[in-house]
């Protein structure tokens, strides 16, 4: 769905109406991001990528209007000192890539929805790969257009009064990790192999 008057990438100033435990949570687990980690025996409880995939999945909501959505899929970028990934936007060097290193926007481009939580320098962003509804209307998604598609027409087209992300307490679910999708690893493939996808995986009743 293309918006009219809207450019094929969209920066949408959330900040205001997110609470700001979510972006600041997020902002300190990024200060936390390491050069290079092996992950080849798991991720440990209290890493910064478990800390970010258990906040995004298990402890955050979005809501749009009446309508509450749990997110169950993810992807985390960031290019930074100390963390130089390829396959972050802003490490092209473009100016939709500007974008990530803003903190706390609702970012739309050709892949989908993202939430960023950049600061000056520091590009930082989270694709969201899928939602599921927890209270109101909505159909769970399982991929990135999906949910970008699901979130705009939930919120009228507009994002910026009627999209917002807040804390939540859900039932923990554990995380799967995996290399994020669609990826040229040629580019680099150390950063395109990291296990920078999370999904949450349902408690089985």
């Amino acid at each position: 769905m293309k918006l009219k008057g809207y450019p094929s990438f969209l920066l949408i100033p959330i900040s205001y109406l997110c609470k700001v435990s979510v972006l600041l949570s997020l902002t300190e687990i990024a200060s936390q991001c390491p050069l290079y980690l092996n992950y080849a025996k798991g991720i440990e409880e209290g890493s910064f990528l478990f800390e970010c995939a258990d906040l995004i999945l298990n402890r955050s909501q979005l809501i749009c209007f009446r309508n509450k959505f749990r997110i169950t899929e993810a992807e985390l970028f960031v290019f930074q000192e100390g963390h130089w990934d390829p396959f972050t936007l802003g490490a092209e060097g473009k100016k939709a890539g500007d974008m990530q290193s803003k903190p706390g926007q609702w970012f739309l481009h050709g892949s989908g929805i993202e939430y960023t939580f950049g600061e000056p320098g520091k590009f930082r962003a989270i694709l969201l790969r899928g939602i599921e509804p927890v209270e109101g209307k909505g159909e769970k998604t399982e991929n990135a257009w999906d949910t970008r598609e699901q979130l705009l027409r939930m919120c009228n087209d507009d994002l910026i009064r009627n999209l917002r992300m807040e804390q939540a307490s859900f039932a923990k679910r554990d995380i799967q990790f995996s290399a994020r999708l669609n990826l040229q690893r040629k580019i680099d493939p150390k950063f395109a192999d990291l296990p920078y996808r999370f999904s949450a995986i349902p408690l089985v009743e």
